[in-house]
């Protein structure tokens, strides 16, 4: 398996402020806490190793600097009466090329948000509607697609959103327009 690594040294999270090594785990030179991998484990199936793999390497550039960002953007939070947030974090780059974040929100009352929708509100606080790329990550490294309210609201922002570009794993990037070929209300467009 090699010497484990993981981009901008380690993900980010309730152990990263802990500078002692957890049962398992490693101390990176900035202090954070890696989880120890299971020996049985394979390198697919790993983050900390699946991460430096060549199956990832395919997100390149911007992308996978937004993976990066998503990624340490995660710090799990317990709520209260079983709600939790932070566990799922997004990194989206708007039109002007600013990155904006945000962070998943789900409470038992089925009130909570997705960390696309906490992003996409940052962005529009300054005025921007326009996303160029967005990719949301789940706390163990994996790429989540975007659910299927998440994709509509990034269609109802801007005309142009159409084009785009979505990481939907590890291995794939797709535009908005191929995950909502048939636009409900391009009559209205």
């Amino acid at each position: 398996r090699g010497e484990r690594k993981t981009p901008g040294g380690a993900r980010a999270g309730a152990e990263e402020s802990k500078a002692e090594v957890q049962p398992g785990g490693e101390v990176t030179d900035s202090g954070r806490v890696l989880p120890k991998c299971p020996p049985d484990l394979l390198v697919s199936e790993c983050f900390c190793c699946y991460n430096e793999s060549e199956e990832l390497k395919f997100m390149g550039g911007i992308m996978k600097d937004l993976y990066n960002i998503a990624l340490n953007t995660i710090v799990p939070v317990n709520l209260k009466k079983n709600g939790e947030a932070g566990h799922v974090a997004c990194a989206l780059e708007a039109a002007s090329g600013t990155v904006f974040t945000g962070i998943c929100i789900d409470v038992p009352c089925s009130i909570g948000i997705c960390a696309e929708q906490a992003a996409v509100a940052e962005m529009l606080k300054t005025g921007e509607t326009k996303i160029k790329r967005i990719i949301a990550v789940y706390e163990d490294g994996s790429v989540l697609p975007p659910c299927g309210r998440c994709r509509e609201l990034i269609s109802q922002l801007d005309l142009d959103n159409e084009k785009t570009v979505i990481a939907i794993g590890h291995d794939r990037e797709v535009t908005l327009k191929e995950l909502l070929p048939e636009r409900w209300d391009r009559k209205w467009d």
